[in-house]
């Protein structure tokens, strides 16, 4: 398990905004809510949609992820943990939250939500890595691989493979 701390914006921000956000973090992700769920956003797919259309808002978008959100349940463990009525308040460690990710079905789950910050927890130690980095303004619409300033350019070819043809896209 990992913790990795990613911004929140509302489901209405636009991509641009997003990407901002992103940058101001040095993260490569956002989160949103949208009704009960948080919504995690991967800059591949915020860049690639917002060399398009820019003002195109996270709702627009396919989530990259739905987080769990863990309930007291999960954090608490099963009922046997609670005597005479009483729930005993028990300090939350790395095997109950990867069980509640477990039984979930999900890779990554979100433990906070303070003003513009959320705190996410991943399965695996590795979940985390495509999101620690800010974002590239530049990405291979192919293999969703960041690609440096220069040589990307919009519409440009993928570098890594050259077999891409033009699927570079670029924010601007």
């Amino acid at each position: 398990m990992r913790l990795v701390t990613l911004p929140i914006l509302p489901i209405t921000a636009t991509l641009a905004q997003a990407f901002e956000a992103m940058t101001r973090a040095a993260r490569s992700a956002v989160v949103s809510k949208m009704n009960l769920d948080y919504r995690l956003y991967a800059a591949p797919d915020i860049v690639i949609a917002g060399a398009e259309k820019p003002y195109s808002t996270l709702r627009e978008l396919v989530p990259t992820e739905i987080l769990h959100v863990p309930t007291r349940d999960d954090v608490l463990g099963p009922p046997a943990r609670r005597y005479g009525g009483v729930t005993m308040e028990l300090p939350l460690d790395r095997a109950t939250l990867e069980q509640a990710l477990d039984r979930a079905g999900r890779q990554f789950g979100i433990l906070a939500d303070v003003d513009d910050t959320a705190l996410i927890m991943t399965r695996h130690e590795g979940g985390a890595a495509p999101y620690d980095p800010a974002p590239s303004k530049c990405y291979c619409t192919v293999d969703r691989r960041a690609v440096p300033a220069p040589p990307g350019v919009d519409h440009g070819p993928c570098p890594y493979t050259g077999v891409h043809g033009p699927s570079v896209r670029c924010i601007k």
